[in-house]
């Protein structure tokens, strides 16, 4: 018998207590924060070119986008954190960490600087900005 350090019914019981509201709504604000922070990852991109280098493949960054708003949406995050409590600053550190090592994996051409920038800046701004950009677009859609 296999055991889990955490107990899958409640996993179930969370997938079946929702309404199909629920799920419609959370894949159509995955697919708008991927649409906008895509975007906006392209635009840091393109504004910070200099410092970071360039970036050949800019479907990557709807790519990088889409893991880490998976990671986040489904609180894959918060399960880690439970078993790594013991670093204090690790809460905060974990995210931008996740964003740096998803940067360096999708674009491989920029340099480890490049990515540290760009991750740092990339997730202050995923943090204070996309909410509200996914939010202002979200009002547009009727269902």
């Amino acid at each position: 018998m296999v055991v889990f350090p955490f107990d899958l019914q409640n996993f179930y019981s969370l997938a079946t207590s929702q309404g199909y509201m629920h799920w419609l709504n959370l894949g159509i604000t995955l697919i708008l924060s991927t649409l906008i922070g895509g975007i906006l990852l392209i635009v840091l991109a393109k504004l910070l070119g200099k410092w970071v280098g360039n970036i050949s493949h800019y479907s990557h960054a709807f790519m990088v986008v889409l893991v880490i708003n998976m990671i986040n949406f489904f609180g894959i995050l918060g399960l880690l954190l439970g078993f790594l409590i013991v670093v204090p600053w690790l809460g905060l550190l974990l995210p931008v960490l996740v964003w740096i090592a998803l940067l360096k994996l999708f674009f491989g051409e920029l340099n480890f600087k490049g990515a540290v920038i760009l991750g740092i800046i990339s997730y202050l701004v995923s943090m204070l900005l996309l909410g509200t950009l996914v939010s202002l677009a979200g009002s547009f859609i009727m269902f």
